[in-house]
């Protein structure tokens, strides 16, 4: 008798999954870049806050997930009911209205709901909750900017004029998704982010920091993250910076350089060194 042994599934990986924050600017090929994650053995799961998805639409269905969240689905009727209020109101009036009907606009609380069970667009696949994936999915938020509109909707809807204490409610919603994100699940995860400079409190001078809300969040999220990178175009080729003086980066799994090639691969394989094992399991 001919003994069938069955498959074994890897046993978890000791080390949680890479935590990568992608800056670059519009066109630095940052959603591109996601189809290397595949080429490392790694499946993306993405939520799009934005329409970016086109760009990955020659992926195998069943190697690429996605889900698209948009920050909002406002109508006309909404920006009229505003101009009327902006028209009439000063800054201060402003400042004093609610947005009674925000918990109705908002995709934030969709963005939490997919969390804890993520729905494939392209396939109509079911994948549970996030927190139960091991390291051969990689969770994907394209983008930070995406994710910034929906936090500021949950607060405030359509309020053009923020108090302190609602920018402090925005800044402290997106900062403890992005603690859940990087220290909460096992899986990989990325957030890709749109750059702005801002004034780098500490140092002093300027630097380039992932673009969000108010000056305080964007020094205080790279903590969260086991890499920051700098996507470029030049000319015609697409680089990663790690070495980038003028910005607030990190490298854990890159090595530091100026002209890294724009892959997940290498970090990958430098995760897999430090002890990473590609693996479905979670610990238990």
């Amino acid at each position: 008798m001919i003994e069938i042994i069955p498959p074994t599934t890897p046993a978890a990986s000791p080390l949680p999954g890479l935590k990568v924050l992608l800056i670059g600017g519009s066109g630095s090929g940052k959603t591109t870049a996601l189809k290397t994650l595949i080429a490392a053995g790694i499946t993306p799961m993405c939520i799009f806050t934005e329409n970016s998805f086109d760009v990955l639409g020659d992926t195998d269905p069943s190697k690429l997930h996605w889900m698209y969240i948009p920050p909002t689905h406002d109508d006309v009727s909404t920006l009229i009911d505003v101009a009327k209020r902006i028209s009439l109101m000063g800054a201060d009036q402003l400042q004093k209205t609610q947005d009674t009907t925000r918990a109705q606009n908002n995709q934030y609380m969709p963005m939490l709901e997919a969390l804890m069970n993520f729905k494939c667009a392209r396939t109509g696949q079911v994948f549970g909750n996030v927190s139960t994936w091991g390291t051969d999915k990689c969770l994907v938020i394209d983008s930070l900017s995406g994710l910034t509109i929906s936090a500021t909707k949950l607060a405030v809807g359509e309020k053009y004029a923020m108090t302190q204490p609602e920018f402090q409610i925005v800044m402290k919603t997106i900062e403890n998704l992005i603690n859940q994100i990087c220290t909460g699940f096992h899986c990989h995860a990325v957030v890709t982010a749109h750059m702005e400079r801002e004034l780098d409190e500490v140092n002093g001078g300027v630097k380039i920091y992932a673009s969000t809300l108010g000056r305080k969040l964007a020094p205080l999220l790279p903590r969260y993250f086991t890499d920051v990178l700098l996507a470029k175009r030049i000319g015609t080729k697409f680089i990663w910076d790690s070495a980038d003086s003028q910005a607030d980066l990190k490298s854990r799994n890159a090595p530091i350089s100026s002209e890294l090639p724009a892959s997940f691969h290498p970090l990958i394989q430098s995760w897999q060194r430090r002890g990473g094992v590609i693996s479905p399991a979670v610990p238990k």
